[in-house]
């Protein structure tokens, strides 16, 4: 006999292949919560659904369940025609983490929204990986502040000479929530003492 969560996973599997958007938003936005690695592949081939909030809730899914099927998944979904779905899938990458997703997310540094890159930014933060330094660098000269206020903060916690260097720059940024963090990153990396 099944256990009461995975007949309810089945549940929400089968409302993915509903008619309905709404249903099947509901169902992914179920199985964000109680989906297992059971429904990984149902979410995969979900991330083809004509409907924009679906896919979103669909990359949110994969996002919480994690594992190397929904990381690659995600990684597909970087090049979706709207930058909603981009910008979860990107979320949803620095939540698992990994260094299979650090390729994906240097690469939507670049891209034309900003609010893909600025959240590229954050999740190359929470991974930490040292091969992001550059790029987050290169970002700090984005036309967006919230960019590069991101790239700031990641920047901070990966560490390091060459993000320090970067950090100093990024002391005279014309935004002051950028500067403030440069400050607050350095400080924390200890090559600044607060007064």
């Amino acid at each position: 006999m099944k256990s009461t969560a995975l007949a309810a996973e089945d549940v929400h599997i089968a409302g993915l292949r509903v008619p309905d958007w709404t249903v099947r938003w509901h169902a992914a936005k179920a199985l964000a919560t109680i989906g297992g690695e059971h429904a990984v592949e149902p979410l995969i081939a979900a991330l083809s659904d004509p409907d924009v909030w679906v896919r979103w809730e669909v990359a949110h899914a994969l996002g919480n369940i994690g594992g190397a099927r929904a990381i690659e998944a995600l990684i597909s979904v970087m090049s979706d025609p709207d930058s909603w779905v981009r910008w979860e899938a990107t979320r949803a990458l620095g939540n698992i983490g990994g260094a299979r997703a650090v390729a994906s997310l240097l690469a939507v540094l670049g891209d034309v929204q900003a609010q893909v890159r600025w959240e590229a930014a954050r999740a190359l933060g929470k991974i930490g990986d040292a091969r992001a330094v550059d790029a987050l660098a290169i970002a700090l000269r984005d036309p967006e502040e919230r960019v590069r206020w991101e790239a700031t903060g990641a920047l901070g916690r990966i560490g390091g000479q060459r993000a320090a260097d970067a950090l100093v720059a990024a002391l005279h940024d014309s935004d002051e929530r950028v500067r403030n963090e440069a400050e607050r990153a350095l400080q924390n990396m200890g090559y600044i003492t607060a007064e």
